[in-house]
């Protein structure tokens, strides 16, 4: 466990998201999807279900002072990405993205996507004995991959893409001792992560059919009215 190198890793994700996740009023970056919905009486909910879980895995990397395990914060940074990860990939649904276009520009989304499988679904690394954690671009991987097993972000891409290999992964894992998780490069995972999120929003701003396709299914109509309306009633 290096704990040095952990605690300087997450503090450069955290001033990578703290940076490239925030819009112009200081706020999360996916509250300035509501700008891109133009009534201001509407609402569309898009950017606030999007705001809440950007919020939470930016409070969570602020916190890198307390991190002392390589596992430990790596599963929580994956599974808060994840969550974010899956909402994407529903209002991609929405608008009906092509998958190759979504294969060739979202690749670290699917990459978040197959680590939180591993961390929700070991499979066979429920077999394994004492496995070890490191990130790829700690200075002691040299010494401790030597031997190993290494499951790493190629393994979890051949491994935990479904079940088409679950007899083979078991082969491999079953009641092993050497076996080494290689967990990504957390400063480089963060900036592609946050890039492809910002390219994402863009795409809402920029075009106007995937707009008209979002806005109907949701956008509340004279929301604030009836905010307004409701306070009245209950003074």
């Amino acid at each position: 466990m290096n704990k040095a190198f952990i605690q300087q890793q997450y503090k450069g994700a955290f001033r990578i998201a703290q940076k490239m996740l925030r819009g112009k009023y200081n706020d999360p970056l996916s509250c300035e999807i509501h700008e891109y919905f133009d009534n201001e009486n509407h609402h569309n909910c898009l950017g606030c279900n999007l705001a809440e879980v950007e919020s939470q895995y930016v409070n969570f990397l602020k916190q890198y002072k307390r991190f002392n395990s390589e596992n430990e914060s790596f599963t929580v940074y994956i599974l808060l990405s994840y969550l974010l990860v899956e909402r994407i990939e529903l209002i991609m649904k929405l608008m009906e993205l092509p998958e190759s276009f979504r294969l060739q520009n979202f690749r670290t989304l699917i990459t978040i996507r197959r680590w939180a499988n591993f961390i929700k679904h070991p499979k066979s690394f429920m077999l394994v004995h004492h496995p070890l954690f490191i990130h790829e671009n700690d200075p002691l991987i040299e010494t401790l991959k030597e031997g190993k097993i290494q499951i790493n972000t190629s393994f979890i891409e051949t491994y935990y893409n479904g079940i088409s290999k679950n007899k083979d992964l078991f082969k491999i894992l079953e009641n092993k001792t050497n076996v080494l998780v290689v967990y990504p490069n957390i400063e480089e995972l963060t900036q592609n992560f946050c890039l492809e999120i910002r390219f994402f929003i863009d795409l809402i701003r920029d075009n106007t059919v995937f707009r008209h396709i979002l806005n109907q299914k949701s956008t509340i109509e004279n929301f604030y009215s009836r905010e307004e309306n409701d306070e009245i009633k209950t003074d």
